[in-house]
């Protein structure tokens, strides 16, 4: 069984590249077709499913870290869980645009705003709570990863919304953005739960007999 000295720095280096590119995926299509003269009723079903592709990479990447961690890790069940948690987050944060774009003066502001703000707790626990299913498996208190992967993305994506904030009314210059605040956001989101899976690496002996120490 490795030890689990190093994990941080794996799942760091892993969990940001995985979110960058998969982040990556869904903007892409969405520059794709915003430069096609696409709305956003439009948008909705090709980003929705993009963003499926964005869990599929993020949660490859972190497997490759933790099926070095723990024994009989379940691989494509994380990969899968990831993907699915992701593409509901894209849903939701995008529904709003979406019945805008679709149903105009008909869906009051007030709805879109109670659609908008309902959601936020379901996009941030979404990735947390699909991927504790496969960790709760092998270590204790794997409710921690749902809580923490929630507050990572509370502090993660304000850097994505802040960077195409900020860009020009250009589809290419956001995507450039969009990039800059995607990267900082990955960084952030692996490195806080980069520092709980350790914990809760190093303290799994009660699931496979290992002693928190590694020894």
């Amino acid at each position: 069984m490795p030890r689990p000295r190093g994990i941080l720095g794996r799942w760091v280096v892993h969990a940001t590249f995985g979110e960058f590119v998969g982040f990556m995926v869904p903007m892409s299509v969405w520059g794709a077709l915003a430069t096609a003269g696409l709305g956003d009723a439009a948008l909705y079903l090709p980003v929705v499913l993009a963003g499926a592709g964005e869990g599929a990479v993020l949660g490859w990447a972190q497997s490759r870290v933790l099926r070095d961690e723990l024994t009989g890790f379940e691989r494509g069940e994380w990969v899968r869980n990831t993907a699915l948690a992701a593409c509901v987050a894209w849903s939701l944060g995008m529904m709003p645009g979406m019945l805008s774009d679709s149903f105009g003066d008909r869906v009051p502001d007030v709805l879109l705003a109670i659609i908008g703000v309902s959601a936020v707790p379901v996009m941030l626990f979404s990735i947390g709570w699909a991927q504790s299913l496969v960790l709760r498996r092998h270590v204790a208190a794997a409710g921690r990863w749902v809580t923490v992967n929630a507050l990572a993305w509370f502090a993660g994506l304000p850097f994505t919304f802040i960077a195409l904030a900020a860009a020009p009314d250009d589809t290419a210059a956001r995507i450039a953005c969009a990039a800059i605040g995607g990267l900082a956001m990955a960084a952030v989101v692996a490195l806080l739960t980069g520092l709980v899976l350790r914990g809760l690496i190093e303290g799994r002996s009660w699931r496979e007999g290992v002693p928190p120490s590694g020894d």
